[in-house]
């Protein structure tokens, strides 16, 4: 059916649908389909409402396992690509991991404490943030491995730090301090 921008669509359970209706309603936009192929159309209508019941039998398996880390990891986020994924530790690193090799590619180093949080700037991933139990969070150079800038001002653990993704310069941390604080990143 042709869905107007105000409209959403809603499906309908499988097994409350009256076939003969939604063939009726499908006919009523498709001048293809006369009345000749309603028998065909219900028959394959059918065949979809008996799929959808099925159960998913997707399966997945585990591709990598990445390890250096010495103590526990706090996160973990992919880049853009998904071709390199960026992790966070207790062990006060970030490190950035090349997905297909497993390969280590650069650890950034500079927290005093817990790396709890760890992002990448949408769509581009040339900068990565970083928030700490050491109340900072870093902006660093994922090519380079150099923090950037240190952004200063909660009064406890950072526990969650964000780009902003329509406007990469701004950075949002919150803490455990009760507050979240926005900070223009070039300043």
């Amino acid at each position: 059916f042709p869905i107007q921008a105000d409209q959403t669509r809603k499906p309908l359970p499988p097994s409350s649908c009256d076939l003969q209706v939604v063939t009726k309603k499908i006919a009523s936009t498709e001048p293809l389909i006369t009345q000749d192929i309603f028998p065909q159309v219900i028959e394959i209508l059918e065949k979809l409402q008996k799929k959808l019941k099925e159960p998913v039998k997707t399966k997945f398996y585990l591709f990598k396992t990445l390890q250096t880390h010495i103590l526990p990891l706090t996160n973990v986020s992919f880049d853009k690509s998904g071709k390199k994924c960026i992790t966070g530790s207790y062990d006060r690193t970030c490190r950035i991991w090349n997905v297909e090799s497993g390969d280590e590619e650069k650890v950034l180093k500079g927290h005093e404490n817990v790396v709890f949080s760890v992002a990448y700037n949408y769509p581009k991933c040339d900068r990565i943030l970083t928030g700490s139990f050491d109340k900072t969070a870093k902006i660093w150079n994922p090519t380079s491995a150099n923090c950037l800038n240190t952004l200063w001002g909660h009064t406890a653990e950072i526990v969650a730090a964000e780009f902003n993704p329509n406007q990469g310069e701004q950075v949002v941390t919150c803490s455990m301090d009760n507050t979240a604080r926005v900070f223009h990143a070039e300043t």
